[in-house]
């Protein structure tokens, strides 16, 4: 699965168009979800199998009944 997006440069003034999850974590003890995304220029970049050349980590954060109703058995 992937994002994309038009015209976001980044901190390097290059053009980041395809993102993709590299990595998540749930942390069922304080209900949070951290989210590991790779940025490339596009998806053919991605496709080479090249590194991202931008990670970035995302919080996702719910209130304790929605949680717990996705993330327990």
């Amino acid at each position: 699965m992937a994002l994309l997006t038009e015209g976001k440069v980044n901190q390097f003034g290059v053009q980041e168009e395809y993102w993709r999850i590299l990595n998540i974590n749930l942390n069922l003890q304080y209900n949070y979800c951290d989210i590991t995304i790779g940025g490339y220029v596009d998806a053919i970049t991605r496709e080479k199998g090249l590194e991202p050349m931008n990670i970035k980590k995302v919080r996702a954060k719910w209130d304790d009944e929605e949680f717990l109703k996705f993330f327990t058995s």
